[in-house]
């Protein structure tokens, strides 16, 4: 409980409970981006990105 609120809030509150919701580890989503380019005889290049998202027991990747 915030008995003091900062210039967030209007000046007619007097008291402010602040509540953050934590994610549990390892739920939400997540990723990888790889890149790569390759010059020989001639220039090449490609890329990847993965994406995995997790919540309770649903997994999509």
């Amino acid at each position: 409980m915030i008995t003091n609120p900062g210039p967030e809030y209007d000046a007619s509150v007097s008291t402010v409970v602040l509540i953050e919701a934590i994610r549990p580890p390892g739920e939400g989503i997540g990723g990888e981006v790889f890149g790569r380019m390759d010059v020989r005889s001639k220039v090449s290049a490609d890329g990847a990105v993965y994406l995995n998202y997790r919540k309770n027991k649903l997994d999509l990747f």
